[in-house]
């Protein structure tokens, strides 16, 4: 076998093992690309979300660094970079790591949602909801823009759009129990408390 496909191989084991949570036997498998190819910039990416997954965010920022001093255009890196960033309530140079990414990919909606919640982190609502109506946009069904999107409207006092974009959130996800929840406490807020007990 070539290390092409050697790479390949331990790249489709690294990727199955972090989507089923096993971050740490992922992290090996990243490595082992790492230790003949150490300038493939998208295992070191690929570790830093492993890392990320697995909490360690000091060390997932280093591997997403590298991963961009290999490939300064690679905007997953940027935007995992951000998302460790923010993980450690550091939001502003999340924003500006998301910021980097979104010029790279401005279509990604990922990123916009990853950048709503950073606004959110420095208390930016209204800039917030401009980055989930671009998610919006990009993907209408997406229940967590609509979700987050309340939860900066509540911010401003807006509750009546804030239970408009919760109900949106519950018709495409009815079983969010977190929008249900939140949806509860707005229609508390609005005073209206026999619906909000429902």
């Amino acid at each position: 076998m070539s290390q092409s496909e050697d790479s390949q191989i331990l790249y489709s084991h690294g990727h199955v093992l972090r989507e089923l949570g096993h971050y740490e036997r992922a992290i090996s498998k990243y490595d082992e690309i790492l230790q003949t190819q150490p300038n493939d910039f998208k295992a070191w990416s690929c570790r830093g979300y492993a890392l990320e997954g697995s909490g360690h965010y000091d060390e997932a920022i280093t591997s997403f660094e590298r991963a961009i001093a290999f490939q300064p255009k690679f905007a997953p890196a940027w935007q995992g970079k951000g998302i460790a960033l923010a993980k450690l309530s550091r939001y502003e140079e999340a924003l500006t790591s998301f910021d980097r990414a979104l010029k790279l990919q401005p279509d990604d909606y990922r990123a916009w949602q990853n950048h709503g919640k950073a606004l959110m982190g420095v208390c930016r609502y209204k800039d917030a909801i401009a980055s989930f109506d671009k998610v919006l946009a990009l993907k209408p069904d997406s229940y967590k823009a609509w979700y987050n999107k309340a939860v900066a409207l509540s911010c401003l006092n807006c509750y009546t759009e804030a239970l408009d974009s919760l109900n949106n959130a519950l018709v495409i996800k009815p079983g969010c129990y977190y929008a249900w929840n939140y949806r509860g406490m707005v229609l508390a807020k609005l005073e209206r408390f026999d619906e909000s007990l429902a």
